[in-house]
């Protein structure tokens, strides 16, 4: 080998050694996953110990690029010197935001040239190099992805070469530093695909994203194996690159939201994530912004916008603030281990470790409460609320220990090591969703399971016939999940006519014959637009596509049932046949509805909990809805997924829970029977110009 090979050699593993020695992320342990973000760099007395005392062990904050280099060349750092001296007392580590742009460059827009990028690189540098060894998490840019921080508009393209740049300094500068990016508001598949092509994944540590949402925390865990599964195709070789919830928080001050309900999600948000191998989660924000009631965007802290010098403590707590104190009080010092088995699906059941001391946070995502029994040997149990001002003692013999879940986290403290709860059986992640096929005569029904474990395994599916509208026996049939992959399914006939329903429940169990998932008995009423095929032949003009929404913004559409084109990569149980939507949307507020004219496709059998449809999406980033309104004449609206992926994708869209917007007079309750208003909404959630198409079909409402 010549010496000039040797050298490079010589480099690579240089490089690769600082890599392994990079400061490390955190583990999935509390409280060291859990951050808030701060918007100071100056605390003020007794300010961070509220905040240390909160639990919170690392702060989000802006280092701002305008603000520390006023003139080319000249860094002053030191407000952040000061900030960091009055973190490191109480253990925090800093997430620093390299952004915004710099009046000096670029015509102060964001940096978009070689002069721009290669400034932004320099002062990247100098601030790794005076910070080194400090455990401080550099972040590329906030919110790249939209106009607010990337003037004059969003350019993923522009964005990933400074993200590049920016990386290339770094780790020439100092390779042990930590660099993550591009925290995108929501988590845009889109936006992130491009940064991963451009080869942003060789210099990030990781992937942050803000996943901001109205709906519940737990909602967020498909998103997030979507992403994993994008990280994965691009991402160097041998390198896991986790995800990083960098921010995201619940204003008290959203349409049905309060102080109450953000206190009970914040510690859901914090669980969920670790559950979702999040190994730092932001809470936005510290502190309220301000104290307009109006204000959304003021009521989002954890604690009240008021200092109160030379009180204790130095700002009133929210209710938000207790929960974040329990959860990181009750499970300081212990690690994620495990979900546990329940029988719902919407149970969770989080286990933490430490030694051999296991604790337990227990909530569920259904209304109201309901009693569960937590395998469990012999022994006291205490029984801690959410915000930590309530404790009950239970006693368990030989029956398990059972408590009442609700929507609030409670945290169960064996009070000694107990055995029988440290082994007990893991939840498997594993859903069983049932499809409609919509084949030539429209009876057809696809039991579809997904395993995000991705094991390779043989599993046998029983579905329980009941006498309605249903052609197979009761009997079991074996389905594969094969390496690699993370989809297995069985197709079955059904029996009932092409506007029927039918009801049945499904057992999942391994090679050993353990049961692994139970799907309870549920009803699945076919709506009008899945059985296309029956819906041409008798109704040919029944459904209709209108534009609603500012009506000085133009738009075209059409609405046409047509026969699937095959395209490679297609899931080979997805229908013959579907409705295709074509749109064209100006600048401005704009959304579609899909209406019939048919009164018997209005109405709703029964009181479903969510409807679940086939969607060929164009990646456009719209956003799916659908409305309904009830005996007493309110008009409820529901959101279904983010139209950010392409191809075809069965999704679900709730049809109860509180993230449901409602209006007219009444009580903010369902009052059943329902009917439709519109079957479904594709809204221009950009506001932006847009074009597309999007086919749809299969819809199924289950009760």
């Amino acid at each position: 080998m010549s010496m000039k090979w040797l050298i490079v050699f010589g480099f690579v593993l240089l490089t690769r050694n600082a890599l392994a020695e990079r400061a490390k992320l955190p583990d999935l342990a509390v409280p060291y996953a859990l951050g808030v973000n701060i918007h100071f760099t100056d605390p003020k007395p007794g300010e961070m110990k509220m905040l240390a005392d909160g639990g919170f062990k690392s702060v989000r904050m802006d280092f701002a690029w305008g603000g520390i280099e006023r003139e080319k060349g000249k860094y002053d750092f030191s407000a952040y010197d000061r900030l960091i001296a009055s973190l490191q007392p109480h253990g925090i580590r800093a997430v620093f935001i390299l952004d915004y742009s710099n009046h000096l460059y670029d015509d102060g827009l964001s940096p978009h040239t070689d002069e721009g990028r290669a400034a932004m690189a320099a002062f990247a540098t100098a601030a790794v190099t005076h910070f080194k060894d400090k455990g401080i998490v550099w972040e590329m840019w906030n919110e790249p992805n939209i106009k607010q921080f990337w003037k004059p508009a969003p350019g993923a393209d522009d964005y990933a070469k400074l993200a590049m740049a920016v990386g290339k300094a770094i780790r020439a500068a100092a390779s042990d530093e930590l660099y993550i990016g591009p925290a995108t508001s929501t988590i845009d598949l889109k936006f992130l695909e491009t940064c991963f092509k451009a080869g942003c994944l060789e210099y990030w540590d990781a992937v942050s994203v803000h996943p901001y949402r109205q709906k519940t925390p737990e909602s967020v865990g498909d998103e997030y194996r979507n992403l994993r599964q994008l990280i994965a195709t691009y991402a160097p070789r041998d390198r896991k690159i986790p995800i990083l919830s960098g921010e995201w928080g619940y204003s008290a001050g959203w349409k049905n939201f309060d102080e109450e309900r953000q206190a009970k999600y914040l510690p859901r948000e914090f669980l969920a994530n670790l559950y979702n191998e999040v190994p730092i989660s932001i809470w936005y924000d510290w502190h309220d912004d301000g104290v307009d009631p109006k204000e959304a965007e003021h009521h989002f802290g954890t604690v009240h916008n008021a200092y109160q010098k030379d009180a204790d403590p130095v700002y009133e707590p929210k209710p938000a603030y207790l929960a974040a104190r329990a959860l990181t009080s009750t499970l300081a010092g212990f690690k994620y281990d495990k979900r546990l088995a329940a029988n719902d699906e919407n149970d969770w059941l989080l286990m933490f470790s430490k030694g051999d001391e296991v604790r337990v946070a227990a909530w569920t995502t259904l209304k109201g409460e309901h009693e569960v029994t937590i395998p469990a040997g012999e022994g006291e149990f205490k029984i801690v609320n959410h915000i930590g001002s309530k404790t009950q003692i239970a006693s368990v013999w030989n029956t398990g220990l059972k408590i009442k879940l609700s929507d609030n986290v409670q945290y169960i403290i064996p009070a000694k090591s107990n055995e029988l709860l440290r082994d007990a059986a893991v939840f498997r992640p594993l859903k069983v969703t049932m499809l409609p096929q919509a084949g030539e005569d429209d009876r057809t029904i696809v039991v579809l399971l997904e395993d995000s474990m991705k094991q390779s395994e043989k599993l046998s599916v029983r579905l329980h016939e009941n006498g309605k509208g249903m052609y197979w026996p009761d009997s079991a049939e074996e389905c594969n999940l094969k390496p690699g992959t993370d989809v297995g399914y069985r197709t079955v006939e059904m029996g009932c006519s092409a506007m029927g329903s039918f009801t049945t429940a499904v057992e999942v169990k391994d090679a050993r014959g353990n049961l692994v998932f139970n799907l309870p008995r549920r009803t699945y009423h076919i709506v009008t637009v899945g059985p296309l095929n029956w819906v041409k032949r008798e109704y040919p003009d029944a459904l209709h596509v209108i534009a609603d929404g500012d009506n000085a913004v133009k738009s075209q559409q059409t609405i046409s049932i047509s026969d699937i084109p095959k395209e490679k990569g297609d899931p080979p149980f997805v229908p013959q046949s579907a409705l295709k939507i074509t749109y064209a949307f100006d600048p401005g507020w704009k959304f579609l509805e899909l209406r019939t004219g048919v009164d018997e496709f209005h109405q709703i059998k029964g009181k479903p909990a969510y409807l679940g449809l086939w969607i060929r999406s164009d990646g456009s980033g719209n956003v799916v809805r659908a409305r309904f309104i009830d005996s007493v004449g309110q008009t409820f609206q529901v959101t279904g997924p983010t139209l950010n992926f392409k191809g075809w994708k069965y999704v679900t869209i709730p049809m109860q829970g509180e993230d449901i917007a409602h209006w007219g007079k009444g009580d903010g309750e369902i009052h059943y029977p329902i009917r439709w208003d519109s079957q479904l909404l594709i809204d221009n959630a950009s506001r932006e110009k847009s074009a597309g198409e999007i086919w749809i079909t299969g819809m199924m409402l289950v009760e």
